[in-house]
């Protein structure tokens, strides 16, 4: 899952960037030149080919992986209510983005594609070093990790916990 979910985020990171540059010179409504790379009329083509593809990894990873990762996180006590916070998290995640997109376009045009490459990359970073790979593990098995005091050096976990 974890594999899965870094394929998936390291794609959509890769195609942001490169929507970014293939459409930041195009205008918007409401401004007369973005100041990008012009690349002539295959761009349009090229940006759209690439949503498809974006699309693509966005299903190999963030669209079904949060769905089978958070009920293995928690015991069946926590499971409904752990699982209603993580949904409604994903939910006012993807209402943040669809809100927020045009109004951020209209300022910064195509490179807008570029604040998603950041957040992408980010989440890559996050997952790779502090997410444990928990495919196969009982549940039992992942609260234990989570709960263990000498964790490998290989996975440091940030700890929430009071002193």
């Amino acid at each position: 899952r974890k594999a899965l979910m870094l394929t998936g985020l390291g794609g959509m990171a890769i195609c942001s960037v490169v929507i970014a540059l293939l459409l930041s010179d195009i205008p918007t409504d409401s401004s007369d030149s973005c100041n990008g790379v012009r690349f002539g009329q295959w761009s349009d083509t090229v940006a759209c080919v690439m949503i498809f593809v974006y699309i693509g990894f966005f299903s190999i990873g963030p669209s079904s992986i949060p769905f089978l990762i958070a009920p293995e996180l928690f015991s069946n006590a926590a499971r409904p209510k752990a699982v209603s916070v993580c949904l409604l998290a994903n939910w006012a995640g993807n209402f943040s983005v669809t809100y927020l997109f045009p109004l951020v376009q209209e300022q910064i045009c195509g490179w807008v594609f570029m604040i998603f490459a950041g957040l992408l990359l980010t989440f890559c970073l996050f997952l790779w070093w502090k997410f444990p790979e928990v495919a196969g593990l009982s549940t039992r098995e992942i609260t234990d990790l989570f709960r263990s005091k000498d964790r490998d050096e290989n996975w440091p976990m940030i700890s929430i916990t009071s002193h």
